[in-house]
């Protein structure tokens, strides 16, 4: 009878043609490319917008001056805006890359009487959503008139 041997030792996989040595890693969770052992981390990527000229009101009014910052993500990575507006999709557009220290940063200016209304922004770096999304309401410049409602008929203005 013949006896089946079994090792412990790794075995050379096949990937695309070439052959990758198979191994056993108790340590922390590691990407392995073509030889090279990579920590994973877990990445928080996280978005913040502020406004610059009223601070610390998260809504815009048209004319503020506004900034976008991405922090905790990939050096060098595509940075994309997918926006609702007003309930809408309005689509997705990219912006630029994170620096080589995974940072970006947008500064600009509602400038448009046209960008009135409900926002929500999803901000992604190299594919993976930045948390939180953003939510936001634009604005005109004119202070609100706020009315007091109809006493009706049967109301005298006396106590």
């Amino acid at each position: 009878m013949r006896q089946r041997v079994v090792s412990n030792q790794p075995r050379p996989a096949v990937f695309h043609g070439a052959d990758l040595p198979v191994f056993r890693h108790a340590g922390p969770p590691v990407l392995v490319t073509l030889g090279l052992l990579l920590p994973l981390q877990a990445v928080a990527v996280t978005v913040v917008l502020t406004n610059l000229s009223n601070p610390p009101n998260l809504n815009l009014q048209v004319g503020d001056q506004f900034q976008i910052s991405i922090s905790g993500a990939s050096p060098n990575q595509s940075v994309t805006a997918c926006v609702t507006y007003n309930g809408t999709s309005e689509g997705c557009t990219g912006y630029g890359s994170t620096d080589a220290s995974g940072n970006f940063t947008l500064t600009g200016t509602e400038n448009s009487t046209s960008y009135e209304g409900s926002w929500v922004e999803t901000w992604s770096v190299g594919g993976v959503a930045a948390n939180p999304t953003l939510s936001f309401f634009v604005g005109s410049s004119a202070i609100p008139q706020i009315y007091a409602p109809d006493p009706g008929p049967n109301c005298t203005g006396s106590g």
